[in-house]
């Protein structure tokens, strides 16, 4: 189904996180321009286009030099704020955001919930219509921003939603999904005012590392290498566990899923990236569609490079090279 396309070379390796690889798809022609990879407090971006004049950039996330821990970055994402495309950062230094273009600070926020000496984190991202941006972080806490009248950020909400550190975030419209290290999801409403709290998902008794919302579902990777699948209904506020799959052998580090065609994408610590395929008519069914080995490596993120899932990339720990798949 699909082949080995061509490989991408980062200035540093991977490091060892959960998510480690983050695609800038935010032109209309559904292709993605750039791809990032984390590494330490740096990041790693790679343009894809071979028409783009850009290079490859390693960018540094300083921290305050009074900190007493070295600065580490933990997800990376692009989106639009108030129609500027930014680059999102969440790491020890709490919340960045930077223009994409000069990469010039445009806003940042500690997110932090515990006492100086302790070390601290943000991990989670989302963002949702409305230029509101959701950042987790490692005491469970899910903070909320929004846009100011002149089109700046400013904080809005914060609420404990989680025990545990918060693992991952996604949106869907209006409703935020939040995942934890315990292995708990959180789903809650976004409003300009708050963020509302009204279904959650227990732990399954290992972690969860990766979540993704596509029409009505919510696909969760777990440490116990499952996925799963829940069904959300909106109008009775319910989820519900739809479809289990025993999907790895070890870790899942990062899911994605393919809007346009319902492909879901899951990468794992026993080396293997696989394809899934999801169809709701009478009931939700998943059916396996590929699966490849970078033999001997661990993979620590992975992302389809279109919205049909036509291509797809994974990185790996420890190395310096993205492997890029096509169909």
């Amino acid at each position: 189904m699909y082949e080995k396309d061509k490989t991408l070379l980062l200035v540093a390796t991977a490091s060892a996180i959960h998510n480690n690889l983050a695609v800038k798809l935010l032109d209309p022609s559904r292709v993605a321009e750039s791809i990032s990879v984390v590494h330490g407090g740096y990041i790693n971006v790679i343009p894809l286009r071979t028409l783009d004049t850009a290079t490859s950039q390693y960018i540094p996330c300083s921290s305050d030099s009074a900190q007493k821990y070295a600065a580490s970055v933990m997800q990376v994402m692009w989106c639009y704020i108030n129609y500027e495309a930014v680059l999102v950062v969440a790491g020890s230094v709490g919340l960045q955001v930077f223009d994409c273009d000069s990469l010039e600070l445009r806003f940042s926020h500690a997110c932090k919930d515990v006492p100086d000496e302790r070390e601290h984190f943000a991990r989670g991202l989302a963002h949702s219509p409305g230029d509101y941006l959701c950042v987790g972080n490692n005491s469970g806490v899910v903070r909320l921003f929004g846009t100011a009248e002149d089109g700046s950020l400013m904080f809005i909400d914060r609420k404990q939603l989680h025990g545990s550190p918060v693992a991952d975030l996604a949106c869907n419209k209006e409703l935020l999904a939040s995942c934890d290290d315990a292995g708990n999801i959180v789903l809650s409403l976004i409003t300009p005012e708050e963020i509302v709290q009204w279904a959650d998902i227990s732990s399954y008794g290992c972690a969860c590392t990766s979540i993704k919302m596509w029409k009505g579902v919510l696909a969760a990777g777990y440490g116990s290498g499952h996925i799963r699948l829940f069904s959300i209904n909106d109008n009775r506020r319910e989820v519900s566990l739809a479809v289990e799959v025993a999907a790895h052998a070890k870790w899942i580090t990062a899911l994605d899923v393919a809007p346009e065609s319902g492909f879901i994408l899951s990468v794992s610590e026993d080396s293997f990236a696989k394809v899934w395929h999801v169809t709701k008519k009478d009931s939700l069914t998943v059916t396996h569609r590929f699966s490849t080995q970078v033999k001997d490596c661990m993979l620590v993120g992975g992302r389809f490079l279109t919205l049909s899932g036509s291509v797809f990339a994974v990185s790996i720990y420890d190395s310096n090279l993205v492997q890029c798949f096509r169909m």
